[in-house]
């Protein structure tokens, strides 16, 4: 689903307008046909801005998607979404995000960074759902275009992806390469935006990407926290940065007086006790020799143990190393004990690539049966509850059943549905909603029924969901441009 975050993260920091730039010169050149100033001019509205857009604002991101900014398209594909100052219209919805995703994409091949990063955060949010490795290696090609076009945000996502192995081969050498560019290109901006300094220096803190350097990760967030200053941002986030890092070096290679009491307890098995401990040696923060091999020997004692959360602390402190099958063995270990999401964690890593890994049909089917053996009590409880009457539960199993957040092939549309119209029957707001999107949309099975669509709104408005109550009125038509 669509939401003001995501579109968010297709606009990035194209906010609102430079405090130069005169609003009356903005709708001047909007009606004159230019895409980008009408969009512009949109974002920084105040109604806007708290996220309370009107018609007026509106009609400004038809006419800048209409002359072919696919922000506004973004934009517009949100609001009809979310039923943003028009009624909620799945089909509009649908016509925009793939008019605005066309946009990027073009854009993008003809030379534009912003472009491509927006097509990157647009395709992302559509289909992260999916967790499949064709959709991520879109991401990532966007990405590396992005940073080859000069964005330094474009060359950080790509080296993160390469880092990590989002759907694409783990290569550390060439992430390293994009990293460099990444800070390069950032020491320029933290000349005027803090949070960019920000950026910098925790890039050179473990886990950053670069090289670990305290002396310029304190040097980059001694900047931004200056620059917090002067611009006298309420936000004060960087200097509190700045005072947890200064805090931390001054214990760097200094024993705590916990030590010996974090050493005694993890000992006795106290699982708290050895995380904290593994942290402070992996860090060496806190103790006088920085050990990370020990930090991994004691969270694996422990794992073995069957102590969930070590566990879990364990895969991430290898996929931290790169050790990417250690972590996916960390995580089934978890998952072999009581934590079902860890399973649901595993098997998504095999589905999308995910670190590098390899297609492993047979190690994903176990993840996803472990999950279903996990889940099984409860899910009798919420079929006893819903048989009792509780709409809640008659919900929550109907959205256990939704097959687009299963495994291909492991969801019921049909059993879903019909645990839904249980919950809509018994007056819950929420599962009318759904089954009235589901219907306008199209989705599963049920081909698309506004009759039927318009039917579970009204259904969802008598339900008490206001913002439903909406679509069962007339669609005002938005200005023509």
């Amino acid at each position: 689903m669509l939401t003001m975050i995501a579109v968010a993260l297709v606009l990035g920091t194209l906010g609102a307008p430079s405090p130069w730039q005169d609003d009356a010169e903005l709708q001047a050149g909007c009606d004159k046909g230019v895409a980008a100033d009408c969009t512009t001019l949109g974002l920084g509205r105040g109604s806007y801005l708290a996220g309370k857009p009107t018609q007026g604002d509106l009609a400004l991101f038809t006419r800048g998607c209409d002359l072919g900014d696919g922000r506004s398209c973004w934009v517009l594909a949100t609001a009809y979404e979310s039923g943003e100052a028009v009624p909620r219209d799945h089909g509009r919805a649908k016509a925009f995000e793939g008019r605005a995703a066309a946009l990027f994409q073009m854009g993008c091949a003809a030379g534009s960074a912003k472009d491509c990063m927006s097509g990157a955060a647009a395709h992302h949010n559509v289909t992260a759902w999916r967790s499949r490795r064709a959709d991520l290696e879109k991401v990532t090609r966007y990405h590396i275009r992005a940073c080859e076009l000069g964005d330094p945000g474009g060359c950080y996502s790509a080296a993160f992806d390469l880092d990590q192995g989002r759907a694409v081969p783990v290569d550390r050498a060439r992430a390293g390469e994009f990293w460099r560019r990444a800070a390069a290109g950032y020491e320029k901006g933290c000349e005027t935006n803090p949070e960019v300094c920000d950026v910098l220096g925790e890039m050179y803190q473990p886990g950053g990407g670069l090289p670990v350097d305290f002396a310029k990760a304190l040097a980059w967030t001694e900047k931004g926290c200056a620059l917090e200053k002067k611009t006298g941002a309420a936000n004060t986030s960087l200097c509190d940065d700045l005072a947890r890092l200064q805090r931390d070096l001054r214990r760097k290679g200094t024993p705590s007086p916990q030590l010996v009491g974090l050493e005694k307890d993890c000992a006795a098995g106290k699982a708290r006790a050895c995380a904290a401990l593994s942290h402070m040696l992996e860090s060496g923060f806190g103790v006088e020799v920085v050990d990370p091999d020990r930090a991994r020997r004691l969270l694996s004692e422990h794992c073995a143990g069957e102590k969930i959360e070590l566990c879990l602390e364990l895969a991430d402190l290898e996929a931290r190393r790169h050790d990417f099958e250690a972590a996916l063995t960390s995580l089934e270990k978890a998952c072999t004990g009581v934590d079902a999401e860890s399973c649901r964690s595993v098997a998504n890593k095999l589905r999308s690539g995910s670190w590098g890994l390899k297609d492993d049909p047979a190690r994903e089917a176990k993840a996803w049966n472990r999950y279903d053996a996990l889940r099984q009590p409860m899910l009798q409880a919420q079929d006893a509850a819903c048989e009792k009457g509780l709409a809640k539960d008659c919900f929550e199993r109907g959205k256990a059943w939704d097959p687009r957040w299963q495994q291909e092939g492991r969801g019921d549309g049909k059993k879903m549905v019909a645990y839904l119209e249980r919950a809509c029957d018994l007056k819950l707001a929420q599962s009318c909603r759904w089954l009235a999107d589901l219907y306008d949309d199209g989705a599963l099975h049920l081909g698309r029924d506004s009759a039927k669509a318009l039917s579970y709104s009204q259904k969802a408005c008598d339900a008490g969901d206001r913002q439903t109550c909406a679509k069962a009125m007339p669609a005002p038509s938005l200005p023509k441009s």
